[in-house]
């Protein structure tokens, strides 16, 4: 089984919204006027947050800044990053990527595969900068071609045997979406739920509509506010 229960289990869950709200602690003066600069004030954040989660890019963009470049919460910021990326916005798709291929980043090559598939879907949607966004591939041991997400074909519906597990978890990282739909319905079935949700939101950034409604109608049955509205922008991609 996947080993994802660090940053990376932060980041495939949505988010808990109560350790989201927390504000850094300490004397003002003490953080560097750069890095105080990037804060959202804390009678706006919340309200920055609810505009994000219903898929404002830049709004979760900038409570990524916040996080990671105001508070350095570097799990926090890749939180919202990652749903700035899954909102389309370009500058956190970029910031997600940094953050998953960090060297420092200790969930390793997990986090560094899907690293890559944000660096890639950048390079594709970025027409003026696609070179160079392509070239930063190679610079990270990859080609436009290892790095493009792998034929859904490859990954075919059926009862996983535990020596498929690896192998559909790499896939749905490189960005496979029926991989990621076959290994949530797999955990869903052994009734484990967070791992089922993982791969839930996996495949739906992947692109799979199913996984789409399924970790759509996952989120609206929470109870947090910006659980249920994500789940409303999820479900609502289908239209």
């Amino acid at each position: 089984m996947i080993d994802f229960k660090g940053t990376c289990r932060i980041f495939l869950l949505l988010f808990f919204a109560g350790a989201m709200l927390i504000m850094c602690s300490g004397n003002e003066e003490s953080v560097p006027s750069a890095a105080s600069s990037l804060r959202i004030p804390d009678s706006e954040l919340k309200n920055v947050m609810s505009k994000a989660v219903k898929g404002d890019g830049q709004a979760a963009y900038e409570v990524g800044l916040h996080f990671d470049g105001g508070c350095f919460d570097f799990e926090n910021g890749l939180i919202w990053y990652t749903i700035g990326a899954e909102n389309g916005h370009l500058f956190s798709m970029n910031s997600a990527s940094i953050l998953l291929l960090s060297p420092n980043n200790k969930d390793g090559k997990e986090a560094y595969t899907r690293g890559i598939f944000w660096v890639y879907q950048l390079a594709v949607l970025v027409d003026w900068d696609t070179e160079k966004r392509l070239q930063s591939l190679v610079d990270y041991g990859y080609t436009p071609e290892t790095a493009k997400p792998p034929s859904d074909s490859l990954f075919p519906r059926k009862t996983l045997a535990s020596s498929d597990i690896i192998r559909y978890q790499e896939g749905a990282l490189q960005g496979s979406g029926q991989a990621a739909l076959v290994l949530a319905n797999h955990y869903s079935k052994a009734s484990e739920a967070e791992e089922a949700e993982d791969w839930y939101r996996i495949g739906a950034q992947n692109g799979n509509a199913e996984c789409m409604q399924q970790y759509g109608n996952i989120l609206l049955g929470k109870t947090e506010m910006l659980d249920r509205e994500r789940g409303k922008f999820w479900l609502a991609r289908l239209e």
